[in-house]
């Protein structure tokens, strides 16, 4: 398989089990942020968003940049 075959049949293999393991803890990570006090909103806010933001750089950034830094052509 292409170099860049490779690479989008990575991150599809790894979509799933990402977005399930995110949506579980975000899901549960709620119920913190609404009402778990001052210790808890806080830190269930950061746990969220940086996990959001995680599975950006997981699924998004982290093939690109592989794909910028060892030149993998697209195929036309």
């Amino acid at each position: 398989m292409t170099p860049y075959q490779a690479i989008c049949t990575a991150a599809q293999r790894r979509l799933r089990p990402i977005l399930l393991t995110t949506t579980t803890t975000v899901a549960g990570m709620i119920p913190l942020w609404i009402g778990g006090g001052v210790m808890w909103e806080p830190m269930a806010i950061a746990i969220i968003f940086g996990l959001l933001g995680a599975t950006v750089l997981t699924l998004g950034v982290v093939p690109m940049l592989y794909s910028i830094l060892f030149r993998v052509a697209i195929p036309k």
